[in-house]
Parts: structure tokens; C-alpha cells; sequence
């Protein structure tokens, strides 16, 4: 009896060994091919604005949408804005660029871009700041709380 379970647990033991023989094989065969990265379907969207962006048509009236999307998609872009809420500012102010130089005078940074973004229940409008950098960006951030009462509004 102990003789024919050796001779079972033999032939056993043989035909483990012929199937990870074969598995080696195979393993090299697969591993020798060159690899293709697995391609993302494309139906998966990336990020919210770029969703925002694939839905809008192109009317003239959309055109700011999709400018604002895609410079939400473009991070160094992103992180070179700044956003002041609440702050009286005239068109007049933003022509002359008298706001853009008194931001950049008292913190230190180039001038900005002024962009005025009405807010739709006629309170005081929303300023973006357009700096060349982030960390121009990051200057005005830090430095604004402290000097944000010079600034009619804010």
C-alpha cells in the first residue's frame, strides 16, 4: 500500500513539474514581447472642466465658458489667479490699471491683469488677478489679508 501511494504521489509530482515547465515557457515568451501601455476608454472624462468644456457649443455668448474651462484645465494658469471677492471696482479703475499697480506696489509683485466677473444680483463684483507666476500669486495671497482695508470694498 505504501509502495502504490509513492508510485501515485511520483506520477504527481512529475506531471507538476511538466505544467510549471510549461508556465516558465510561457512567462519568458510573454515577458520577451514588447509591451503596450492599456489605452483609457474614451468615454471617461478627466476632470469637471473638461467636461464642462465638451458639452458647450461655440455661440459668442459661450465663448467665456469655455476660455474659463480651459484655463481650469491648464494648471500653472490656475495657480497664477487670484480671486477677490466683494471689492468695489469701476471699469475706470481697471482701464487706467490704477488697482492692478497700487496690488503690485504693495505686494511687491508685476502688475497683473484685471478682469472684473459681474455677479449676477448686482452686488459688488468678483476681481480676478492674473499674475505671470504662481508664486507672485502666492505673494498676493499671503500679503493681501493685511492690507486688504486700503482697498475700497474689500
Amino acid at each position: 500500500m505504501l509502495k502504490n501511494q509513492n508510485c501515485i504521489l511520483n506520477a504527481n509530482l512529475s506531471n507538476l513539474t511538466e505544467k510549471v515547465d510549461g508556465l516558465e515557457e510561457n512567462l519568458k515568451l510573454l515577458s520577451s514581447q514588447p509591451k503596450e501601455s492599456p489605452k483609457p476608454p474614451t468615454t471617461l472624462i478627466k476632470t469637471f472642466a473638461s467636461a464642462v468644456a465638451s458639452t458647450i457649443s461655440a455661440p459668442e455668448s459661450q465663448i467665456t465658458f469655455m476660455r474659463a474651462a480651459s484655463l481650469a484645465n491648464s494648471e500653472d494658469a490656475r495657480k497664477s489667479n487670484v480671486i477677490i471677492k466683494n471689492i468695489e471696482l469701476s471699469e475706470e479703475a481697471i482701464e487706467k490699471a490704477e488697482f492692478a499697480s497700487k496690488i503690485a506696489k504693495d505686494c511687491g509683485t508685476s502688475t497683473p491683469s484685471v478682469f472684473r466677473i459681474p455677479h449676477p444680483t448686482k452686488e459688488p463684483f468678483i476681481v480676478r488677478l492674473a499674475f505671470k507666476s504662481k508664486e507672485e500669486a502666492r505673494t498676493v495671497l499671503t500679503k493681501f489679508n493685511s492690507i486688504k482695508a486700503s482697498y475700497r470694498g474689500a
